[in-house]
């Protein structure tokens, strides 16, 4: 809706308000770890990305949507304890490109990483009831943290480095598996406070929301998603952001490096541009 014509009152605005929730959703992740922005992407949006990666499925042979060890059914995809993953999701889907990235989202992103942030990989997942309890995890060093795990090591940030954008085509709710998430403030200790295969930890939030909504979260907090109460499947599209003075990571989307978009949105955030 417009502003009425001759109001002095800038805060009715669309610039205004959008740099408001800008603003919002950034302090949330500073001070808590995760920010939610409810509905933001519409029905059309939300049918072409659960559309995209019911094609890409298919294109697979409807492979099984769960694996306690890796499976790679063909080359950027891989049926693990996630789901089914297709790494590089604009070089499977470059129609995709610009349909995936919220202004808001990518405000807060910036706002915490800074000019010179850039998006270092997109990918699209699919699981059923199949998948179990997903225990804590981080995104510590970019998609995946095993590695700090495994190592027993949790280095400790000053700053926020990586910023996470988790779409949602479709409804999270008590029977589709909410997200758990425990909040952090940027700068506190990045060890885990409590076995990570404890279902519940003191002080977590349990996350249901319509379709179409975004989680934006900053790499070091923990969180885990409880299991689909009923049959049917879960879809979501990741964007993992870096800031100009990220260290590596190993897992990146070649795919960003040549990507074709009209999206001066996409446009800002791809490398090397």
């Amino acid at each position: 809706m417009l502003p009425p014509e001759n109001d002095e009152d800038s805060t009715t605005r669309p610039d205004a308000t959008t740099d408001a929730a800008i603003a919002d959703a950034a302090a949330q992740l500073r001070t808590r770890g995760f920010a939610l922005l409810e509905g933001v992407h519409d029905a059309a949006t939300c049918a072409l990305l659960k559309d995209a990666l019911d094609g890409l499925r298919a294109g697979l042979g409807d492979p099984p949507l769960y694996a306690k060890d890796p499976i790679y059914p063909a080359p950027k995809s891989e049926i693990s304890t996630t789901g089914l993953v297709f790494y590089e999701l604009f070089g499977w889907r470059p129609d995709l490109a610009g349909r995936v990235f919220d202004p808001v989202g990518l405000g807060a992103i910036r706002a915490i990483l800074g000019e010179g942030l850039h998006l270092e990989l997109v990918g699209g997942v699919i699981s059923d009831e199949g998948r179990p309890y997903f225990e804590w995890h981080t995104h510590l060093g970019g998609i995946d943290d095993e590695r700090w795990r495994h190592a027993h090591r949790f280095p400790r940030y000053a700053r926020s480095h990586r910023v996470q954008y988790l779409l949602y085509p479709e409804a999270v709710t008590e029977a589709t598996g909410p997200l758990l998430v425990h909040p952090r403030r940027v700068g506190d200790p990045t060890e885990p406070p409590h076995p990570i295969d404890q279902t519940r930890w003191p002080g977590d939030v349990k996350l249901t929301f319509p379709a179409g909504s975004v989680l934006l979260l900053e790499q070091c907090v923990w969180h885990a998603v409880l299991p689909r109460q009923a049959p049917g499947l879960r879809y979501f599209v990741g964007g993992y952001f870096a800031s100009a003075e990220a260290p590596p990571t190993e897992l990146v989307d070649e795919s960003l490096q040549t990507l074709q978009t009209d999206d001066p949105l996409l446009s800002s955030v791809l490398p090397g541009r």
